[in-house]
This record gives C-alpha cells, structure tokens and sequence, in this order.
C-alpha cells in the first residue's frame, strides 16, 4: 500500500518535471517535500520498472556552436 502511494508521487514528480530528474534527486524531492525516507536503490529500481529514467541532455561542445 506505501509502496504504491510511493510509486504514485514519483511519476508525478517525473511528469512534473519532464523526465529530466535522475533518482537521487527524486530521493530528495520525496524527503524534503513529502516526509518519506527512501533508499535512492529503492527510488531507482521502481523509476527502471515503470521506465522512468531521465531523459540525457545531448552534450555540445563550444566549437560545433561557433560553426552554426
């Protein structure tokens, strides 16, 4: 029952935040926000199952900016 209450508010803070947070910061927004104490492993592996990953910025680098 608390874990599906647990699963509920990191998809909301996934959809919330447009899949750009990984699970440690999940951790925190769940501990600072919501009270709850959760292990990051724990936090990652239901983010995994339910295919929650953030999404990876791609990296560019300052000379492909200077030849646009």
């Amino acid at each position: 029952m608390i874990v599906s209450l647990v699963i509920g508010l990191i998809q909301e803070i996934c959809v919330k935040n447009h899949y750009h947070y990984g699970h440690r910061k999940v951790k925190e927004i769940l501990r600072l926000q919501y009270g709850t104490k959760f292990n990051c492993k724990t936090v990652q592996k239901i983010m995994q199952k339910r295919k929650l990953q953030c999404r990876v910025k791609k990296k560019t680098s300052k000379l492909d900016q200077w030849r646009k």
